[in-house]
């Protein structure tokens, strides 16, 4: 009943005698974003809700048990300008602690990293790596723009 022919980055099917043209990503890039969230995240539903209504491929983490890589740190890093702080999801209790309010002056960039990679809660979210997007938060406008 269905042909199906594969082309790069689409898909198209042909059916009784229609063509659909499916296509994951605009622009026709084609990756596969890894997405680090926490399920009870209000905020990271919404982002895996939109992802799923955009039709775009993704892998979802779980951020406190599998934190990013560090070179996926470092690539948000960069996105956030060099700024390490932006990495932090500020609201959790865990940021908030007055032990870590003291530590965190007396870090090293690779000791914040660490820090993070260690302890996942303290990582904003949801957190999106793909093909030269890295995204943190969910904002419907920017990430439409991003992918």
């Amino acid at each position: 009943m269905f042909e199906v022919l594969g082309i790069h980055d689409r898909l198209m099917v042909e059916s009784w005698g229609r063509m659909v043209l499916l296509e994951s990503f605009k622009q026709g890039k084609q990756m596969k974003a890894k997405v680090y969230q926490y399920e009870k995240c209000s905020t990271c539903r919404k982002a895996i809700t939109w992802l799923r209504e955009k039709g775009i491929e993704f892998t979802s983490f779980p951020i406190r048990e599998r934190t990013p890589t560090l070179k996926e740190l470092k690539t948000m890093v960069k996105a956030h300008g060099g700024e390490v702080r932006k990495l932090f999801n500020t609201s959790s209790k865990d940021y908030r602690d007055p032990e870590l309010k003291e530590l965190l002056p007396t870090l090293s960039e690779d000791q914040t990293l660490e820090l993070l990679r260690e302890r996942g809660n303290l990582i904003k979210r949801p957190f999106v790596i793909a093909d030269g997007i890295a995204l943190q938060g969910f904002k419907a406008e920017v990430w439409e723009e991003a992918f």
